[in-house]
């Protein structure tokens, strides 16, 4: 069942093993003055994190990412904003970067990134990166990031958000993909399982499908089309726990 293999895929990033490199990246003089500059949260050394790309161990130490901690703010709520710098790295060559800003942020959260869509790739090596952060805890939400590295060039194809607590949550399903071949399109739509109130069997829940998209190859830049109403739900059923996760039953 695809929804299984997602659901098992996410909890499976925040494991991802991390080895140092060998060598140092290559840094542009650009890249040290934006690094040694002084953030306005009072920060005197940038806090840096190497992302190693899951999938294939061999090039582990040679691709990898870059995390570096650009901006902290705390609001009159105590909710924490920050933002990162994203430094893509091909044989130890920075050929990219990407600026993202995570709110709220968690304090002890972490990234784990993996190639390919999903884990049904199979992927050693892809032109997809899937760069995910979160809390290592049942029901905090995790950040996710897809983004397509080609010819030195990276582009942000989608974002979105999950949560797992016990089986239960939301998450992202990515379909249409033909391992054997490069993609030029695929799809993806919000798969959520919740729990029913209003019935006294505690594993009966609801699966939803919503946020519909499909993603096309154009010009080496990827497009993306809503093709269901954003944030509704265009499909359900009621199924138990077992049934959802067969797996899992005695």
């Amino acid at each position: 069942m695809n929804r299984i293999y997602i659901t098992l895929f996410l909890l499976a990033l925040v494991s991802c093993k991390k080895e140092p490199a060998t060598v140092g990246p290559k840094w542009t003089k650009e890249d040290k003055k934006e690094m040694t500059a002084k953030p306005a949260f009072n920060r005197t050394t940038p806090k840096i994190d190497t992302i190693y790309i899951s999938g294939n161990e061999e090039i582990g130490a040679s691709n990898y990412v870059l995390a570096s901690l650009l901006d902290k703010k705390i609001d009159k709520d105590s909710l924490i904003t920050v933002q990162y710098r994203l430094d893509f790295f091909t044989n130890k060559t920075k050929v990219g970067s990407e600026k993202v800003t995570i709110d709220p942020f968690t304090e002890g959260s972490n990234w784990g990134a993996t190639y390919g869509l999903s884990d049904e790739d199979n992927a050693t090596v892809s032109p997809f990166i899937h760069i995910s952060f979160g809390y290592e805890a049942c029901g905090y939400n995790r950040r996710h990031y897809l983004y397509y590295l080609k010819n030195n060039n990276v582009q942000l194809v989608h974002d979105w958000d999950s949560m797992s607590d016990g089986g239960w949550g939301s998450w992202l399903e990515f379909g249409g993909i033909n391992p054997k071949n490069e993609p030029v399109s695929f799809y993806s739509k919000r798969v959520s399982y919740g729990g029913k109130e209003d019935v006294n069997d505690e594993d009966m829940g609801t699966v939803e499908h919503s946020d519909s998209i499909v993603f096309h190859l154009k010009n080496n830049k990827w497009e993306k089309r809503l093709l269901t109403p954003k944030e509704k739900v265009y499909w359900k059923k009621d199924i138990t726990f077992n049934e959802f996760y067969p797996q899992f039953a005695e």
